[in-house]
């Protein structure tokens, strides 16, 4: 055989090794049930933004340590009719129909500083995740956005901590560039985060 005949020969059977490993889209990490960082053991948040195959507009992700028993935090996160009572920007939180976890769920809210309103029907489907973790995810079946998604992450850490992540992709078919609406979505996920974290010490605070 020719040497060159010989070098393509190998130089294809690298790359149709590297090929499929390559062509893997970067997701955001649903489910892992990553351990938590020493920041978010401290009583502090993690956020950063994480690339969405297909779409130039990234997911906003954060992730804190809450002192509060898992149970009692799931109830809240499967409260889909709740979720306009404390979650920032929501005007409107109707189940439309439900079996156990899952549901269907019409939600409406504002985003940029109230630039625009959007609403959504979304299909929560409520599974199991990695190790101990549960998780629910939201995908939107019609609204007026292009893209809405949205994905709790709920875990126990002991019988009085729960670690939650929380992960937004919201598209809302406006002229603004990507890395705006990227860093807005960053921004809707911490203050998520927030807000269940005051809810249930609320709730503590009122049980004491």
């Amino acid at each position: 055989m020719p040497r060159n005949a010989s070098v393509f020969r190998v130089m294809a059977c690298v790359l149709a090794l590297a090929l499929p490993i390559a062509a893997q889209p970067a997701v955001a990490n649903a489910g892992s049930g990553a351990s938590p960082s020493a920041a978010v053991l401290a009583g502090g948040m993690d956020s950063d933004m994480q690339p969405a195959p297909g779409l130039s507009v990234q997911w906003g992700r954060a992730v804190v340590m809450l002192d509060t028993p898992v149970d009692q935090v799931t109830a809240v996160v499967q409260d889909y009719a709740g979720y306009q009572t404390f979650l920032p920007n929501f005007e409107a939180s109707r189940v439309l129909s439900r079996r156990d976890a899952s549901a269907l769920v019409y939600v409406q809210l504002s985003v940029l500083n109230g630039a625009r309103t959007l609403w959504a029907e979304l299909k929560l489907r409520a599974h199991p995740g990695e190790g101990s973790t549960r998780v629910v995810e939201a995908k939107m079946l019609k609204g007026n956005v292009s893209h809405f998604e949205a994905i709790w992450e709920v875990t126990a850490l002991d019988a009085q901590h729960t670690l939650v992540a929380f992960q937004i992709l919201v598209d809302p078919s406006l002229p603004l560039p990507a890395s705006l609406l990227s860093e807005e979505n960053a921004k809707s996920a911490r203050k998520t985060l927030r807000a269940l974290r005051n809810l249930l010490a609320q709730r503590k605070a009122t049980a004491g």
